[in-house]
């Protein structure tokens, strides 16, 4: 068996300084693999009827893989309407008759997309 000396434990010093140079310290703490919540479910929140020609404002209500669950800001939010029309930021407008439309809203993190939906009433 060899006996280790100031060489040896100078070498391991150097090498593990080397790694911590190139992989950057949060990957050695860290380790491998994401650390943050995936997205599990979400629901389309607003109001379930709009007035012909009216509007609403919708948000999405997204569930956590760690139990817990946030409004997300409408920035990271994909609205989609199929009668009327809803903008980027969560504004819908009803069309120009009565009737049903559907709504969804889908978001996407950690290589998971998740999409609430919901049927609005168009009176």
């Amino acid at each position: 068996m060899r006996k280790t000396n100031s060489t040896s434990w100078g070498r391991l010093v150097l090498a593990l300084i080397a790694v911590l140079v190139i992989a950057g310290p949060g990957m050695v703490i860290a380790g491998p693999g994401s650390k943050y919540p995936k997205p599990v479910s979400a629901v389309l929140v607003g109001p379930n009827s709009v007035a012909v020609n009216g509007s609403a404002s919708y948000k999405l209500d997204v569930s956590f893989s760690d139990g817990t669950s946030a409004i997300v800001p409408n920035s990271q939010v994909t609205f989609k309407a199929v009668k009327g029309s809803i903008s980027s930021n969560g504004d819908y407008l009803a069309p120009s008759s009565k009737g049903r439309d559907s709504l969804s809203g889908s978001f996407t993190s950690e290589g998971v997309t998740v999409t609430g939906a919901k049927i609005v009433f168009v009176n």
